[in-house]
């Protein structure tokens, strides 16, 4: 399971821990028998709003969306006067607030304009998709009524689309809310010489990219390190491959606390992409420290003086690591404990959510 998916079903689970009722949909990408035109041609106003982003709207996630068999039954829930508010997940669903005259949150995992031209390897194409996302943050996300980002730096980009300040807030990872409101920081010594890469899938472009660094640059450079490679989908190319001794790939692990309890020093050697990355922010909120790029703060370092091992280049990564001591990797730990209290506060966000939603009613 993959951070945004872990990040959907915490915040079902926050929406029941903040006291709400919560009915859940889910969409699949499949196609859309005619069931939907035929009761959608009994609601004309919904009927030319279907056919427009069926036909006409250029970005096609959105057809997609509203192409999929369960967008009748959505349809009709959106009308059932037993909910009081509209929900969505990703900016992609933004456009169901076009069938519903009820109040319309939506929760955005990344800035998709910026994301999806930095992930897209051909430019031309990032370009063009960043132009899409761009119409679809215009006309559907800046019609809800309230959008919650998932970092400070995210609700900048929102700003910028003239979205005003009371209609945005922003809320964390929510999987790691619970995780911090359970977590024991244990400061124990770890051993400086090993590093460990952790991502869900390197099926992931962004992922995959930061193994191909890791594998043929960063261990090279560094062999006193053993760097470990986990997570699912190693390219089987790089297997094949004549890899650094000091490179150990790992590949996926049943149980995830026994990476942390292995392993002091985690690295994430990648500046592509927006959000919020779980792989720098995880093993923060285990008391873990981490050696990346500071655009993976997400902003939260400006707001909550959040601190962490800072490189500019790869080239950083090996002087760094002779200068790095356990008393040093102690302080960085009880530093970031304050501003993790901050950031993953589960009663202020609860409180939040609880002020916005009760002001609908």
């Amino acid at each position: 399971m993959g951070a945004q998916e872990k990040d959907i079903l915490a915040g079902i689970k926050l929406l029941r821990h903040s006291g709400f009722q919560v009915e859940v949909h889910f969409m699949s990408s499949q196609k859309s028998s005619s069931r939907n035109q035929k009761y959608l041609s009994y609601h004309r106003g919904d009927w030319v709003k279907y056919h427009f982003l069926k036909f006409l709207w250029p970005e096609g996630q959105v057809r997609t969306w509203v192409n999929c068999p369960e967008f009748l039954q959505i349809n009709r829930k959106l009308r059932d006067d037993r909910y009081d508010v509209l929900w969505t997940e990703t900016s992609d669903l933004a456009f169901l607030g076009l069938f519903t005259n009820k109040p319309h949150v939506s929760r955005s995992h990344n800035f998709d304009p910026i994301h999806f031209y930095q992930e897209s390897s051909n430019k031309l194409y990032g370009v063009i998709r960043f132009v899409l996302k761009c119409l679809n943050v215009l006309v559907f996300e800046r019609q809800v009524n309230f959008l919650y980002t998932i970092s400070p730096r995210d609700r900048l980009f929102y700003r910028l689309f003239l979205f005003k300040e009371r209609n945005l807030g922003v809320i964390p990872l929510r999987d790691l809310l619970f995780l911090h409101s359970a977590s024991k920081q244990n400061i124990v010594p770890g051993n400086l010489k090993k590093l460990a890469v952790l991502a869900s899938t390197y099926s992931v472009h962004h992922n995959y990219e930061m193994i191909h660094e890791t594998c043929f640059k960063i261990a090279p450079r560094n062999p006193e390190v053993e760097i470990h490679i986990y997570g699912s989908k190693i390219p089987d190319l790089l297997r094949l491959e004549s890899l650094p001794s000091n490179l150990i790939l790992r590949g996926w692990v049943e149980n995830i606390e026994d990476i942390y309890s292995e392993f002091e020093l985690f690295l994430v050697p990648t500046k592509a992409g927006l959000g919020m990355k779980s792989k720098v922010f995880e093993p923060l909120v285990r008391g873990k420290n981490v050696i990346t790029y500071p655009k993976n703060l997400s902003g939260y370092e400006k707001c909550d003086r959040l601190a962490v091992f800072t490189i500019n280049t790869i080239d950083d990564i090996g002087p760094l690591l002779k200068r790095l001591d356990q008393n040093t990797l102690k302080s960085k730990v009880l530093i970031n404990k304050s501003a993790l209290a901050n950031i993953f506060d589960i009663d202020r966000v609860t409180k939040n959510i609880r002020s916005m939603l009760y002001n609908f009613s």
